[in-house]
């Protein structure tokens, strides 16, 4: 996107739990704004000016980030939703 409509960086921290596959919603108003660049304050992320999005998933024990491309890492997500949920 043109450097004017960059909307800045914004993050979303949250725990998975269960055995299994999981699904992951995320809702518009999980993520915060990251301070850095235009995304200041309060200011709400907004879905169709996303240019890239990053995920990390860090095991509670050991620190470690999970691979995702491994047969662990598949195993543990079966659905990532980003939602704008009615009611939250």
């Amino acid at each position: 996107l043109h450097s004017q409509l960059n909307q800045g960086d914004f993050f979303f921290a949250g725990n998975i739990e269960g055995q299994g596959p999981q699904d992951l919603v995320i809702d518009r108003k999980d993520f915060k704004a990251s301070g850095k660049g235009k995304g200041k304050g309060g200011a709400m992320i907004d879905w169709s000016r996303i240019t890239r999005f990053d995920l990390s998933i860090l095991d509670k024990t050991s620190k470690q980030k999970i691979d995702l491309s491994s047969k662990e890492g598949l195993a543990m997500l079966k659905l990532i939703s980003l939602v704008d949920a009615p009611g939250r």
